[in-house]
Formats: C-alpha cells, structure tokens, sequence
C-alpha cells in the first residue's frame, strides 16, 4: 500500500497537466527550485511512442522559468544557453514492462555532452510521465553559487517529464 501512495503522491501534481513539460526540480543549501519548459510540442501536441515514431525533443533553454528572474538566468547561464542554446532529448526505445509501467532508453544532448538513461514512464491521464535524476556535472557543468558561495545549488537534480500520448 504504501508504494502505491508514494506513487500517487508523486504524479498527483501531474494530473492536472494535459500538455507536454519538462520539469527541472533542484535544490540549494537554502531552499528548492523548479523550473518549467512547456514551450514544446509535437505538431499535433501529442507524440507516439511506436518504434519508428519515438520522439525527438528540442527543448530552448531560454524557454525555462524558474518563475524567479535572478533564478531563471542562472539556470541559463549554468547550462550556456547562448553557447547550447537547444537540449536534445531522444527516445531510443519505448517498450511496455507492465500495465502501469514502460522503459525508455533515452539519450540527452546538453551542453556539448551526452549522456544515456533507462528511464521508467508511466500513464497519467493520456500521458507519459516519467522521472530521472541527473547531475550537473553529469554535463561538465558547475552548480551556480551566489553571495560568494554562501549560496550553493547541489548538484543533483530531479527532471519530470510528462509528454501527451495519442
């Protein structure tokens, strides 16, 4: 019973989504942070996940809102978004495991790096939603720090990824 709460509570936030986002959920030695990317979509606003339909994602740094001006640009900044202005995420394969669960092998394009995950997705409403944790330095990059490194952002970062199924 307990996992089954764990599950619900969270992918509750996500039923109320019936769009395509990428959320970046991070923390600092202060507080917590997310930022958001909704400016996404297939033609159709839904993807398929048949073999040789998988999706392609181009996600623009620029079109993350961290919903705080000074964290927003950080997060910008950290990901050089003038230099990889566009982070590639690629399904490479797509297959059911069980009636609530499916596995993604995904390829992730940042920042002049790539990286590969095994990525569990489940349904949602009409939706895929799946969770990876990654790192900053996953990429070759350095968690921003303000005040003179009073302020640290930890280098560990939860990505839920819901996209529209048709």
């Amino acid at each position: 019973m307990k996992p089954l709460i764990s599950i619900f509570l969270i992918f509750f936030p996500l039923y109320c989504f019936s769009q395509n986002s990428v959320v970046v959920k991070g923390t600092t030695n202060v507080n917590s942070f997310k930022c958001t990317n909704e400016k996404f979509n297939a033609i159709s606003n839904s993807y398929s996940f048949k073999k040789d339909e998988l999706p392609h994602l181009q996600l623009a740094v620029n079109d993350f809102d961290c919903k705080n001006k000074i964290m927003t640009n950080d997060m910008r900044k950290t990901l050089k978004s003038t230099q990889f202005p566009i982070i590639y995420v690629n399904f490479l394969s797509f297959t059911k495991v069980s009636e609530q669960q499916y596995r993604a092998h995904i390829e992730v394009k940042m920042a002049g790096k790539t990286k590969y995950y095994t990525t569990d997705f489940h349904p949602v409403n009409g939706n895929f939603v799946g969770r990876e944790y990654i790192k900053f330095t996953d990429f070759g990059l350095t968690p921003p720090t303000k005040m003179g490194g009073i302020i640290v952002v930890n280098d560990n970062l939860d990505l839920l990824l819901t996209l529209k199924n048709y």
